[in-house]
């Protein structure tokens, strides 16, 4: 066995500690904190069931599953849908960077048409083919910066299935996202497709957002400042990483014209993590000082998740890949559901119109 001087096998300990060290932060990445804000819904909706509910139990379903953010509850009062949606006035803040906040414009659930009765002298005896159900559903999404309380941006979508077995709480099964009677349901399919859109967009833009979060205390150790932020490795957050110190105003007022140009984010200095909980970090300050809580600290490097899309996180909460709809269902997008449940027809009474009618058409 050759014998290696102990300098040199120290060094090449060292040198593959190292390599370990660098290939195990390479694969690291931010992940962004996110609020699902109550979901309003469309004006006089007046049914049994609450769609707003519905469709973010789906968003907080499929970001969970998907690993790609972090979801943080709302907080306070301020969690409700902002009656500015859409404008550019300031949205109320939350500790988190990222808030979804959404309503519902229009929501068109779809019913089954009640059945022709049959009559006495009616030789037909054949039963009436069930024909496939229509739903569409248009709703507006916005995503605001929780800190500065700003428009990110904001898009509206709409969709239309035409390939329904039964409408949505035809059976107490078709109201719960998380069973697969959902996505028999024209309804079900809409919202899944609708979800799977606006969390690739959030996801996309996520992406190229550096991570921030907020200072929430500061302590002395050692006659030494140590920072406490409300971002740690659940978000991604490693010793050793870097974050710089902001002092964050929602609105900038041009002294020239006075018009209103963006949040200011003022520099105050940095900080190097030490050590990095779940839930939170501490950070030693390498430069700067008058650090205080409610200041926003932002990571020096991107970090972004790699190629997420190809991993196909965002997917139907309950179904298997399922087959493609026949092209005469004109369905924007394919129904997560095979084999559906036929839903027995509702009875309706004897009707004399319906006895005119059928006369005259005979």
């Amino acid at each position: 066995m050759m014998n290696i001087p102990k300098q040199i096998h120290g060094a090449m300990l060292l040198a593959g500690m190292l390599c370990l060290a660098f290939a195990a932060r390479a694969d690291a990445y931010y992940l962004k904190k996110i609020t699902i804000a109550p979901i309003q819904n469309e004006s006089g909706w007046a049914e049994r069931f609450d769609p707003g509910h519905m469709i973010a139990d789906i968003l907080v379903q499929k970001i969970q599953r998907s690993g790609l953010l972090v979801l943080s509850p709302p907080a306070g009062e301020s969690a409700g849908l902002h009656s500015g949606l859409g404008t550019q006035e300031e949205r109320p803040k939350q500790p988190t960077q990222l808030i979804l906040r959404s309503r519902i414009l229009q929501f068109k659930p779809g019913e089954r048409q009640l059945p022709k009765p049959k009559l006495s002298f009616d030789d037909n005896t054949e039963p009436e083919p069930q024909k496939k159900l229509t739903a569409e559903a248009r709703m507006v999404f916005e995503v605001v910066n929780g800190f500065t309380g700003r428009l990110f941006w904001q898009e509206t979508y709409q969709y239309r299935s035409m390939n329904g077995e039964f409408p949505i709480g035809d059976v107490p099964a078709s109201l719960d996202p998380f069973h697969p009677d959902f996505y028999r349901t024209a309804m079900g399919q809409v919202l899944d497709h609708m979800t799977n859109q606006i969390l690739e967009k959030l996801l996309e833009f996520a992406n190229t957002l550096p991570l921030e979060g907020q200072i929430v205390a500061m302590e002395m150790e050692d006659g030494e400042p140590r920072v406490f932020m409300n971002i740690g490795r659940k978000d991604g957050v490693e010793v050793g990483d870097m974050f710089r110190v902001f002092e964050v105003s929602s609105m900038y007022k041009g002294p020239l014209y006075g018009q209103d140009l963006g949040p200011w984010y003022k520099q105050l200095g940095a900080i190097r993590i030490l050590d990095a909980q779940p839930g939170f970090a501490i950070g030693a300050v390498r430069a700067g000082e008058h650090f205080s809580k409610g200041q926003v600290v932002r990571a020096h490097v991107l970090k972004p998740v790699p190629q997420w899309k190809e991993e196909e996180k965002i997917e139907a909460i309950t179904q298997p890949e399922p087959e493609p709809l026949d092209e005469s269902q004109k369905a924007p997008f394919t129904s997560p559901v095979r084999d559906a449940y036929q839903a027995p027809a509702r009875l309706s009474h004897f009707n004399l119109f319906d006895v005119v009618k059928w006369t005259f058409s005979h």
